[in-house]
């Protein structure tokens, strides 16, 4: 019997860790992307896909390194300081900030415009907040178990339009693209770089982990099914929107995902994406509340962060009024949203390379850092965390909004470094008396 209780333990935590670490690649900004994406790489997308797969695969090794032992936030205190430790969680900060108010606003205009005209987009982009809210008031287990719900509405219904529009693929006539001439398009080299943003947020699922017994570390393996899977429908995806999409238009448009489930089912593709982008958005803005959640209460613990036990609702409150005034102030239509949702994206991947810096640093400590599988992991790690440095680079030097992604990442990083500073400060204190 006790056995029997383990296994549905590690079945229940195991699709508890997808579904966060799912949110945000099944969000609409990821589809949209995607759709970009593929119009401006076409069949190169698939073998650049499976590249960012095998960079997060590694990525994967070294976060599940941190989790068997400790937690990204205190494995980032131990090896690289106090100030590098509070990054993780201002990332996530960061990004529910920006992320949610564009996802619930695009939430809002797709209910207006696919299932009830009448009702204001965004009122309906309040509801979704105020439901998320009441989401992470209630036990932390309503909005877990809301997550697995979320995440399998939006794979049914993204898998019910690939399915359909493969079998349908042989009626295609006039939807077929052409070829494109690549020397002309002038879609810059940022285009290739586009994949490590879309498996942003697969390290949310690990803190599920931290939580249960120790006694299976290797459990949070099934992690692995995340990117994989994800690339894969990814890949048909692309394999789709390339089959009922002219390339050009693929890459100019802002809603690839709904021109394309119109195309491929008419008036109820349009029905099944407008639920994707709901339900896709509800995964993304809850894994991202569950998770900051969670990094409060590890702060909190290692006495990162002032206050009691229940500061993990007042700092999802506190953000939730952010996310509200920033939606009634008009933030949601303003042209600067994407680009600040794009750097925080960028600001998500810094945070990754301060990751594989600690890892570097751990194996460079180790007794058996000359034995070749140690080396083998170091230059690994070394390639990963360069790769992650020219990605990042790239996207911001070849944006069309550079120099405003350049200031952007340069006040955040500033910002990250204050509460550290604060805290060194406590510590030296503490430590002459």
């Amino acid at each position: 019997m006790g056995e029997q209780v383990s296994k549905q333990k590690i079945g229940n935590d195991s699709s508890l860790a997808l579904a966060l670490a799912i949110g945000i690649m099944l969000s609409p900004d990821t589809l949209a992307m995607l759709g970009n994406f593929f119009g401006k790489t076409g069949n190169r997308g698939f073998l650049l896909i499976i590249f960012s797969l095998i960079i997060y695969l590694i990525l994967f090794s070294q976060y599940k390194h941190f989790f068997i032992f400790l937690s990204d936030i205190k494995m980032l205190k131990k090896t690289v300081g106090t100030t590098p430790a509070f990054f993780p969680f201002f990332v996530k900060s960061i990004a529910v900030i920006f992320l949610s108010t564009g996802l619930l606003v695009s939430s809002g205009f797709v209910f207006n415009e696919v299932f009830l005209y009448w009702f204001p987009n965004f009122g309906f982009a309040f509801i979704l907040l105020g439901l998320l809210l009441g989401l992470q008031l209630l036990p932390v287990k309503v909005a877990l178990y809301s997550q697995v719900a979320f995440c399998v509405i939006s794979i049914s219904a993204l898998l019910v339009l690939i399915i359909s529009g493969i079998m349908q693929a042989d009626q295609l006539i006039d939807l077929k693209p052409g070829d494109i001439d690549y020397s002309t398009n002038g879609f810059g080299l940022g285009a290739y770089f586009l994949p490590l943003l879309f498996f942003i947020g697969f390290e949310m699922g690990f803190p599920i982990w931290n939580k249960s017994d120790q006694d299976v570390p290797q459990k949070n393996s099934i992690l692995f099914v995340v990117v994989i899977f994800m690339s894969m429908l990814f890949i048909l995806w692309g394999y789709v929107l390339l089959l009922y999409i002219p390339m050009e238009k693929l890459m100019n448009t802002n809603i690839p995902h709904m021109i394309a489930a119109k195309n491929i089912l008419g008036a109820p593709g349009r029905f099944i994406m407008g639920i994707i982008v709901i339900s896709g958005s509800l995964a993304a803005v809850n894994a991202l509340f569950t998770t900051i959640s969670q990094q409060g209460s590890m702060l909190l613990q290692i006495k990162m962060l002032p206050g009691n036990i229940k500061i993990s609702k007042i700092i999802i409150l506190s953000l939730t009024l952010i996310i509200a005034g920033m939606m009634a102030g008009g933030m949601a239509g303003a042209e600067e949203l994407e680009t600040f949702i794009r750097a925080s994206l960028i600001l998500w991947l810094i945070s990754y390379s301060m990751i594989s810096i600690s890892y570097i640093f751990i194996l460079s400590k180790s007794n058996k850092r000359y034995h070749t599988n140690f080396l083998l992991k170091t230059v690994i790690s070394v390639m990963c965390l360069l790769i992650l440095g020219i990605t990042i680079l790239i996207l911001t030097l070849m944006d069309d909004k550079s120099i405003l992604i350049f200031k952007f990442l340069g006040v955040a990083l500033f910002i990250s470094l204050i509460p550290g500073f604060i805290l060194m400060l406590r510590d030296a204190k503490a430590f002459k008396r």
